[in-house]
């Protein structure tokens, strides 16, 4: 049997394939940045079929970390809800949830350009500040 199509054991998680379906920015959120019924639960129920890992797209846990005002949020209780909810249709499926992407893509970016919903705002990071150990060990510009 092809390796692509056996089972893969992810410390306490076992995906029934090697077959993932990579984390999508689709601005399709409804107000109050919750997925939409209509357009995401259809949209991972039919891209879930056959796959072993589907990674939710790219998901704000501040509103200051929207990319655009059509990004999924997980600041709210009802978008903690509305996110299991993607998650059940994905299970339903036989495929993992995976976790929301962190950042957005660099189209989303505007390839260098300040995006709109970031004007005069603070920018988040997810993980927060590295931790001193960690920032010694960064890789230095190659020096010319």
């Amino acid at each position: 049997m092809n390796p692509l199509f056996t089972p893969l054991r992810l410390r306490n998680v076992e995906l029934r394939n090697r077959l993932g379906l990579p984390a999508m920015s689709t601005y399709q959120a409804a107000p109050g940045n919750l997925p939409h019924p209509a357009w995401h639960l259809p949209h991972y129920q039919t891209r879930s079929v056959g796959m072993g890992l589907v990674l939710v797209e790219a998901t704000a846990v501040a509103p200051e970390g929207l990319a655009t005002p059509h990004d999924l949020g997980l600041w709210h209780p009802s978008q903690a809800d509305a996110l299991a909810e993607v998650a059940e249709v994905i299970t339903a499926q036989g495929a993992v949830p995976g976790p929301p992407a962190a950042k957005p893509p660099e189209a989303a970016r505007g390839r260098g350009r300040r995006r709109p919903a970031h004007r005069g705002r603070r920018r988040l990071d997810p993980s927060g500040p590295l931790p001193a150990a960690l920032r010694r060990r960064l890789p230095r510009t190659r020096q010319k």
